[in-house]
Parts: structure tokens; sequence; C-alpha cells
């Protein structure tokens, strides 16, 4: 429904352009603190600045991009996840006391940060950062517990986490959250569950995050962290002793609440609705000196939301395209390479020979099917954006609408329907599988031949689900399920299942991320950190003889 059909009857949108109603608070509320957040720290003209050669960040950067193609992470996520790594790396060996500078270049060298974007005075903050982490490991060492190389691992996700929105900071994501919990509070999609008003906010507050921004769960944690404990930022390496602690009872409660069994469906839940507030937000931030006429103006509200959802759908179709090359890329250097090289010499093993149509098929079907599913991606259409616009007046002006829908409680399921399920379950995987393993073996396929098949089909609609699943949350509305399409999801269930525990399984035995994590990343960075050294004395030398 376009926005002009919520005029009265008799008159037209060009009669009538302007609302008379009063903006909800919690926008007024959201509009006055984006024009009160503070600009992006800009460095002055004359200001030292952290300057690295392109040559050498040249260097590190396809080292980077190199290091991720056997490491499949979401783009957006990438950058904490090289904080963590590098973090990692350097409390392992120690190399923390007076390393900022040096972390800080690794950092510009890999272009997670912009070369002379960086001034020289947050060199003693971030100092500061890693020093608390570190008085903190050494005392979590010294202290008996039985889930120590776990918690440190915790830790220096949560430092990664902390050094990122230090670096890169984002107020207005905190914004836009509390623009979300306001919606929650008036619905309370989660008044059917028995829960504490502290559990309620907290749940709110993960899955807004989440469903936003696609945060991972380190970036969760020190969100969680910072909001159990107000003085996080404050306390200093003495007050280590008696900070740890109270830090090992808040990881727990973290813990608990994000495993929390709301915490999954909830997220699922809020996604969908996400489109929503990041349009507002677009359309408020590009005109924020006069985004309270921008909303009221019925007309003009409608066709900028609607040039920005048309942004968005582009936008997702150019990353889920990236995503799906990055993805093949990751599963042939990481998963295809080797089972191939396995299945020849495993068939002539067995068989005393090697039958070519399985092995050229195995080669070419995952490629195939990673373009055939992403090519048959449906995107959103006007419909969606009708929908955008329709809840987007319940937020503006406070509706009687809803725009979360309640979240049913799980039902305590009896062990009739239990064995129920699981029956239906096993027949759909004894079909799925069957018919392929029978279709194949029409063709000439080998068992082995068969199995990887399954390994490779398993595997890439996997992923292709994982890529897939930012376009689906566009859609603000459910899709009706027909009876064709509940079949096609009962019978990939089985697949999909299998995929991921193939992902995750060998995503702990991944042979190439260990060799560069363990033999090729120190030495590396400290040849080109050795270089951007030399680099400057020759740069500094140049420039005497000038």
């Amino acid at each position: 429904m376009p926005i002009s059909a919520f005029t009265k009857k008799g008159e037209t949108p060009n009669e009538e352009p302007f609302s008379d109603r009063q903006l909800a608070r919690p926008v007024q509320d959201f509009i006055q603190t984006l024009r009160q957040g503070k600009a992006p720290y800009e460095v002055t003209e004359g200001e030292p600045v952290i300057h690295v050669s392109s040559a050498v960040s040249h260097a590190a950067h396809f080292y980077e991009r190199l290091r991720y193609s056997v490491d499949y992470h979401e783009e957006h996520l990438l950058r904490r996840h090289a904080f963590q790594r590098i973090l990692r790396r350097r409390f392992s060996s120690g190399e923390i006391n007076g390393s900022a500078r040096s972390l800080l270049v690794e950092f510009v060298h890999a272009q997670y940060l912009k070369n002379d974007a960086v001034s020289e005075s947050v060199i003693p903050r971030v100092q500061i950062i890693l020093d608390r982490y570190a008085s903190l490991f050494a005392v979590i060492n010294q202290t008996p517990i039985n889930n120590c190389a776990e918690i440190l691992q915790w830790l220096t996700g949560v430092a990664a986490a902390e050094l990122d929105a230090f670096l890169v900071p984002t107020p207005e994501e905190e914004a836009l959250v509390n623009l979300v919990r306001a919606s929650l509070d008036r619905d309370r999609p989660l008044a059917a569950w028995r829960l504490s008003d502290e559990d309620r906010a907290t749940l709110e507050y993960v899955a807004a995050y989440r469903a936003l921004f696609s945060l991972d769960l380190p970036k969760i944690r020190f969100l969680l962290l910072r909001r159990r404990m107000k003085n996080w930022h404050q306390f200093s390496p003495a007050d280590a002793e008696r900070i740890v602690p109270e830090l090992l009872h808040h990881h727990k409660e973290i813990e608990r609440a994000i495993t929390h069994p709301a915490s999954d469906r909830f997220y699922r839940a809020l996604r969908r609705r996400s489109l929503i507030f990041h349009a507002l937000y677009d359309v408020i931030k590009d005109d924020l000196s006069s985004a309270e006429l921008l909303l009221s103006d019925t007309n003009r509200f409608e066709t900028t939301v609607r040039e920005i959802c048309t942004r968005y759908y582009r936008a997702a179709r150019g990353r889920l395209y990236t995503s799906a090359l990055r993805a093949i890329i990751y599963i042939f250097l990481t998963k295809i390479l080797v089972a191939l090289l396995l299945e020849a010499p495993i068939e002539a093993l067995l068989y005393g020979a090697i039958a070519t149509t399985p092995l050229i098929t195995n080669l070419s079907f995952p490629p195939i099917l990673m373009f055939l599913l992403t090519l048959t991606m449906r995107f959103p259409q006007e419909k969606n954006t009708e929908v955008v616009l329709r809840l987007s007046e319940t937020i503006k002006y406070g509706g009687a609408g809803r725009i979360f829908p309640e979240l049913r409680a799980p039902r305590r399921a009896s062990a009739v329907s239990t064995g129920a399920l699981t029956f239906i379950y096993s027949i759909a995987f004894a079909l799925t599988f069957g018919f392929i393993t029978a279709t194949l073996s029409t063709f000439g396929f080998t068992l082995v031949g068969v199995l990887f098949f399954l390994f490779f089909l398993s595997i890439v609609s996997f992923f292709a689900l994982r890529i897939r699943q930012p376009v689906r949350d566009l859609f603000v509305e459910r899709r009706r399920d027909t009876f064709l399409t509940s079949l096609v999801d009962l019978l990939s269930l089985p697949i999909l299942k299998v995929g991921r525990w193939i992902a995750l399984t060998s995503s702990r035995f991944n042979v190439f991320l260990y060799f560069f994590d363990y033999f090729l990343e120190a030495p590396i960075k400290a040849f080109l950190l050795v270089s951007e050294d030399v680099l400057g004395f020759f740069r500094e030398k140049r420039e005497d003889i000038v």
C-alpha cells in the first residue's frame, strides 16, 4: 500500500503533502542522538600520522587476501577477525609491551586501516588497551581454572572487538539499536516467554545488534561485557587481580545469554525487519538538518524510501555474486582440491582404474551448482517496498499495528511426536541420498565417486544457503509455503545438515590455515616490518640530500 493511500478520502497527495501527526518520541530521540553524535575523527593538516610504504602495503594486503581465500568469513567481519588473529599471535609470543605502534603499522599495512589516516596520538591509547588485556592474561594464566585456554581465547576476541570499536567507531549503531528496542518494548514479542526483565532486555539487545549489523560472537561478547561492567574501560593493569573474578562471572552470564533457547529464534524474527530500520536511518542521515520535515512530507518520504530500497536490492545482488565467487574459491582450495587428490588414487587402488566421467563430474559440479543457486535467487520487488513503507508509518507515528510478530514459546514435545518427526526426517534422509546414489550408479559412478559427489553437493549447498541468506533477509514478509516448496525444504534438509556438519568439522582441520598461521605469517609480517623500516630510512636519506 503506497503512503498516499493513508490520506483522507477525497484528498489527493498533492493537496495535503505533509502529515500533521507528531513523530513518535523514539524517532525524535533517534534524530537528536544522530545530531549530537560526534563527527568521525579526521586528521588535521600537519598532524603526525602513521604512514607506510605503498609497495609494502600492497604486499601485505595480497597476503591477507590469499590467507582469507582458505579461511572463509563474511566480508564485513574480515577486519575484526584479522585483529583477533594478529592479537592472538602477539599475545602468545609476548609481543605486547610497547607494541602499539608496530601493531597499528601492521593494521595499516594490511589495509584494514587507511594509510595516512591514523594519528600517532592514538598510539598511547592503544597501548593502554593492550596493557589492560595483557595484565588480565597474566592473572588468568596463574588462576587455577579448568577452562583457562577457552577463557583466554574468549578474551582475545573481546580485545579485538574493543580495538575495532576504538579505531573504527560506529556511534550510530547504538542509536539505531535503541530505536529498534523502543519498538520491541511496545510490541513485546517475547511476552509468551517466562523471562526476567534483565534477561528480556539482554535478549533484545543481542538480537537487535545481530539482526541489524550481522555481528559475530566476539563483538556481541564485548558489547555485553561493556554493558554489564560499566567500569570496563577505566580499570588499570594494577586492578587485574580484582577484576578477574568478576570477569569470570560475567563470562558465564554472557554465554548463558547468547545460548538462551530464545536467542537464535528471536534473532531470525528480527532480521526480517532490519531493512525497515536501515531505510529509516538512511532517510534521516541523508537530510539530518531537516529530517522532521522530510519524514512528515508524505510524497518526498515515499520517493526517498523507494530509492533507498532499490539501492539495497541492487547492492544485495552485487554482494551475492561476490560472496559466491569467494565461497567457491574457498571450497575449491580447502575441500574440492583435497578430495579430488584423494578420489583418483582411492579408485585406482580399489577398482584398478580411474573412472574419468565421475572424476570430471565431481570437478565441474560444485561451481556449476553454486552458479545455478546464485542465478536462481529471487530478489525483492515493489511489493516488498510497499510493506517497508507501511511499517515505516507505524514506526514514525507509533500506530496501533505491530512491527515485530509475537514469538511463541516452545512447547514440550511428547515422546510420540518426537519419534514421529525423527521417523519422517529419517525417511527424507533415506529418500534424498538413496535417490541420488541410485541415479549416479546408473551413470557409472563407483561408490567412491558417489561419496565424493555427495560430499561436494552437501558442502556447496550449505555455503549457498549462507550467502543467499542476506538476500532472503530483505524480504520483510515471509513467503507463503506451498506443497512443492515444503517438499523441497524437507528433502533438502538432510543435504544442508550434512553440509553444515562437514563445514564445522573440516574447519578444525584446515591444513592450509595451519600452514599460514604457524609457518608463514610470523616471518612474512616480520619481513614486511623490516622492509618498512629500510624503505623509511632510505626515504629520509633521500630527503636529506634534496
